[in-house]
């Protein structure tokens, strides 16, 4: 099935490799926590529902959850002589991370883990909605699709040659429209939804 107003591979993202949705250990919010204290034992609970039990024995971070057990090196560093900041290495790469995310019950890092935010993955399923909303703002028209364009002779000549692309893209979204809707159709008469 064709997919509405652009293809359904590119730009798509799975909602689990979205990093907003996993649960995240914060260097920073450990430290004022107490739990990067010599011999610290903190019970942490995500909003999840996921309970940790934190003990912190230098260099190390061990991390438990429930039978699982996972080590974290933990080292300093002084970007400016007089202030000292924690940072969690990554178990996979080693590299030193602010933040540890929580992939297939271990802690990793965004990269490893082969996360990303989901602020860059907004929208991108309709690209051509994308592109029509940002050519309608720079004529200074409604973003909405279809929504009224203003009078083709109150326009500039580069404003006109956008308002034919708006109406190019606007015909397209209409014809993807079409082709979904018939599928969608074909789909539950063959399921049976649908009488034929």
């Amino acid at each position: 099935m064709p997919s509405a107003f652009g293809t359904i591979g590119w730009g798509t993202y799975a909602p689990d490799r979205v990093l907003d949705f996993r649960a995240r250990l914060d260097v920073f919010v450990l430290l004022r926590a107490g739990a990067l204290v010599e011999n610290a034992i903190t019970n942490w609970r995500f909003e999840s529902g996921l309970l940790l039990r934190l003990a912190f024995h230098a260099p190390n971070l061990i991390v438990e959850q429930g039978s699982q057990r996972q080590q974290v090196a933990v080292s300093w560093y002084s970007p400016c002589p007089p202030i000292v900041r924690p940072h969690l290495h990554c178990p996979t790469c080693g590299q030193g991370r602010y933040a540890l995310h929580e992939v297939g019950g271990i802690f990793t890092c965004r990269i490893c883990g082969e996360l990303d935010y989901a602020c860059r993955h907004i929208n991108r399923h309709t690209p051509q909605l994308n592109q029509l909303a940002r050519l309608r703002r720079k004529i200074r028209a409604d973003p909405a699709p279809f929504s009224p364009l203003p009078p083709l002779s109150s326009l500039r000549p580069t404003q006109r040659k956008i308002f034919g692309q708006i109406l190019a893209l606007e015909q397209g979204v209409v014809a993807s429209m079409g082709g979904v809707a018939d599928d969608l159709e074909a789909r539950a008469k063959k399921s049976g939804m649908l009488r034929r």
